[in-house]
């Protein structure tokens, strides 16, 4: 364990620093966002609440080293490592969790896990993670060797960690409700007209739920003014590089390709960070245009 000052070391599991600009290049070839800029939402508010004069907070990266030499230096340089997750419990995150489970069963500091959730269908059954089961038990123990509760986001996780004999469990939500400290900002009300500036998010996750698409475009219709705010690494790679599908005639109703409506007329943003995103909507929305 780092020693030697009254400041607390401590390492946290995110992207980047809320402090480090990234340059678009960066954000892609380093896949800064872990391939979707929710995921920096959740660890800026961890660095935000972990900052204090007496402490000093260093991102670890998206990517887990698991090998010996680096938890020794872990161990070594760092006071804690804290681990802000989302939806971890999951078939796709099934090998970066183990790879995290290798990593905080090598260290000696004590490990705090926010906000992790177990992913599950509509009807709530966590029966489909039966094959990672053995894994979501190793990291658990893991933790829990090394802290006090495990920080879940709501009662479907808690319940699903207390089934597998994990009872050390805190119900906290996604860290990102903490960005502003204890309270939420208060939301503006306001009448919607063809002149209100209207955020939208959408994912090409939900295709096949519905006609995802459809209501884009029926918003859009409606509010002209609409601001489409992407958050996937793919969209990024379009908006930097392009493609050719307006010389090629491709026609996709979902807008990721340079031949939609919406980036024809300019109307895709992509956050490289929390801050702007937070800023952009803030002004691009439910405020009069002119």
């Amino acid at each position: 364990m780092h020693r030697g000052n009254d400041v607390k070391h401590i390492l946290v599991r995110s992207g980047k620093s809320p402090f480090h600009v990234a340059s678009p290049t960066e954000f892609l070839q380093q896949d800064l966002i872990g391939t979707n800029t929710g995921n920096l939402l959740f660890s800026d508010s961890a660095h935000k609440m972990l900052s204090l004069p007496d402490t000093e907070v260093t991102s670890n990266g998206i990517r887990t080293d698991p090998s010996a030499r680096r938890a020794a230096e872990i161990n070594e340089r760092y006071d804690v490592f804290v681990v802000p997750l989302a939806n971890a419990f999951r078939p796709g995150f099934h090998a970066s969790l183990d790879r995290l489970s290798t990593l905080i069963e090598q260290l000696t500091i004590p490990v705090v896990v926010f906000g992790v959730g177990a992913q599950a269908p509509d009807d709530y059954d966590t029966e489909w993670l039966g094959p990672m089961e053995a894994s979501v038990k190793r990291f658990a123990a893991a933790v829990l060797e090394r802290s006090a509760s495990i920080g879940v986001r709501g009662e479907l996780t808690a319940r699903y960690l207390n089934d597998l004999g994990f009872q050390d469990v805190d119900i906290i939500g996604c860290p990102s409700m903490f960005l502003y400290g204890a309270t939420f900002p208060d939301i503006r009300a306001a009448d919607l007209t063809a002149d209100s500036r209207i955020a939208v998010n959408l994912s090409p996750d939900a295709i096949p739920v519905g006609d995802i698409s459809g209501i884009a475009r029926h918003a859009w219709e409606r509010y002209p003014h609409l601001t489409y705010y992407a958050q996937h690494t793919d969209d990024a790679e379009l908006l930097l590089w392009g493609d050719t599908t307006p010389e090629s005639g491709v026609e996709d109703p979902f807008p990721r390709h340079l031949s939609h409506p919406l980036l024809r007329e300019n109307k895709v943003r992509m956050p490289l960070d929390p801050a702007t995103w937070i800023e952009g909507t803030a002004r691009d929305t439910t405020s009069p245009t002119g």
